[in-house]
């Protein structure tokens, strides 16, 4: 307003935050953005500019609350992929969020249900452009993309604290009611302070004919390999005590579709053995990990672990 200006003014320093680290796609959610201005030689933010990506619907917004004078403004701009301005400034021109002040606002979207990709919020906080650069700081808030929600799977607890040398119990539900049959994927994303990520796939098999018993190996069939590390090649042997339809498949541990082995085939009662050669269906070469292979009969499905070295 009518402070002298000496000419060395900037916003280094300032920032803007989203409270909402994750959300779900398919679904609305209301953001709480914050802006600091860290300016400590009185520069005031007089703008605020957020592009949203192009699968997130901007439905409202609010002000940004919280200058000393006066609100920035949000435009009114609506959609998907929008960009949107908030503007505010004083009867001089200069900008209404002082040094070291803070202001909010909300910001209510909805992310398509098709929408893949993490959210990125590309923003420029606008200083009242006097004296020193910057007069713009610019940044980007990512925010997770978690997929649609899943109704079969939950967590008792999505964030918490657990302190050095100890362990936390966190139990993780499954519910098959009125899905089909089929095998289902997803992970189990685990973040934490230093910004390192943890993953844990989720591999579930639906079977209306699958029982405990089915899966574990027993006298009347089995499913083995060998040798199991492999490194060129492993033998996979399976007993058939009932003559009728088979697959036989491999999978990664985030249950994708890596080799068809056995496609629905007929095969007689008996003991068989095929190689499989650590390719996928196109024949590439697969990195060193853990598969699965699967064998799904008319009765039952069973599920052998095996290794790929280098």
């Amino acid at each position: 307003g009518n402070l002298s200006r000496n000419g060395n003014r900037s916003i280094l320093g300032s920032y803007l935050e989203c409270d909402l680290e994750a959300i779900n796609s398919g679904e609305s959610y209301i953001l709480n953005l914050t802006v600091h201005n860290a300016s400590d030689d009185n520069e005031w933010i007089r703008d605020i500019n957020i592009d949203f990506p192009e699968g997130m619907e901007v439905t409202t917004a609010t002000n940004f609350t919280g200058g000393s004078l006066g609100d920035l403004v949000y435009d009114g701009t609506t959609g998907y992929g929008v960009s949107v301005n908030w503007h505010g400034e004083d009867p001089n021109g200069w900008g209404v969020i002082k040094g070291s002040e803070t202001a909010v606002a909300q910001v209510t979207i909805f992310l398509d249900p098709d929408y893949q990709d993490n959210a990125i919020l590309s923003f420029e906080v606008i200083g009242d452009i006097y004296g020193n650069e910057p007069h713009i700081i610019t940044g980007d808030v990512q925010i997770i993309n978690l997929g649609p929600e899943l109704e079969w799977i939950s967590i008792d607890s999505t964030n918490g604290a657990i302190t050095a040398q100890t362990s936390l119990d966190n139990l993780i539900h499954f519910n098959t009611e009125g899905m089909d049959d089929g095998e289902y994927v997803c992970e189990i994303i685990i973040n934490e302070q230093f910004q390192r990520q943890t993953i844990i796939p989720v591999f579930l098999i639906v079977d209306q004919y699958l029982s405990v018993s089915a899966l574990i190996l027993d006298e009347s069939g089995f499913l083995k390999a060998f040798p199991n590390p492999f490194i060129t090649g492993s033998k996979i042997m399976f007993d058939i005590p009932v003559s009728g339809y088979l697959n036989l498949c491999v999978h990664d541990l985030k249950g994708k579709l890596i080799r068809t082995l056995i496609d629905n085939s007929y095969l007689s009662t008996g003991q068989y053995q095929l190689m499989w050669d650590g390719k996928d269906n196109n024949g590439t070469d697969l990195p060193d990990g853990i598969y699965l292979v699967t064998l799904r009969t008319e009765k039952r499905t069973i599920v052998e672990k095996l290794i790929k070295l280098k």
